[in-house]
């Protein structure tokens, strides 16, 4: 019987983890980072300021958002494999319990 791969169950989760860790982390920069706008009274924030700033925030989302991708396509394939893994498990599991089976009753006939 193969063993279930639970060490790559942990790493996915790690991955996963450090993914929520960075997340919350760019939760805290954003706001820091929107402080200045949203606590400034819109009269006293100049257009261009705040034009180069949402143009440097957007740059900054684009990547975030493309790693986020990567990293969902990296789970989404660690999932297909795990479920590849169990589909196998469950036949080799259902073949083992005919086999019982079958012996079972060829024990009994005798």
């Amino acid at each position: 019987m193969m063993p279930l791969p639970t060490a790559d169950w942990k790493t996915a989760l790690n991955q996963m983890s450090a993914s929520l860790e960075q997340s919350l982390s760019a939760l805290d920069r954003y706001q820091t980072e929107w402080a200045q706008v949203t606590e400034a009274p819109v009269v006293a924030a100049q257009p261009e300021m705040l034009l180069s700033w949402l143009e440097r925030r957007l740059a900054q989302w684009d990547e975030q958002l493309n790693a986020a991708g990567e990293l969902t396509d990296g789970v989404r394939h660690e999932l297909d494999n795990r479920e590849e893994a169990f589909s196998r498990w469950q036949e080799v599991f259902v073949r083992w319990q005919q086999s019982i089976e079958q012996k079972k009753d060829s024990f009994e006939a005798r």
